[in-house]
């Protein structure tokens, strides 16, 4: 089987939704319909199988100053202290681990 790379955008999208589940927001989800609660639907089988590599990795989200190559200054959010955020790089099949530690002073998502 050949190394497929998936889309950055294939990636945000199940990144966004493990961050959704994993950082328990479910209970914040409203329902449009009063007293009704939006039923949880998890993912189906993958669609890829796992290739027995656990990728992990940590985000250490801070504000701080960030200079951009033009000069321009502003505070700005940091992940592990660097604008823009750490790359990852994962292979198909590979399950992905982060750990959000959260310094700034509201809850906060990632996408």
């Amino acid at each position: 089987m050949a190394n497929k790379r998936i889309t950055r955008r294939e990636f945000l999208m199940a990144l966004g939704g493990l961050t959704l589940i994993g950082l328990g927001s479910y209970p914040l989800i409203r329902s449009p319909i009063p007293g009704r609660p939006i039923p949880l639907v998890l993912p189906q089988k993958p669609t890829v199988p796992w290739n027995g590599n656990v990728k992990s990795f940590v985000f250490n989200l801070s504000r701080g100053n960030v200079t951009l190559r033009d000069g321009r200054r502003f505070s700005g959010y940091l992940i592990n202290g660097q604008f823009p955020g750490p790359e990852i790089r994962v292979r198909e099949g590979d399950k992905v681990r982060v750990l959000v530690n959260n310094h700034l002073d509201q809850p906060t998502t990632l996408h």
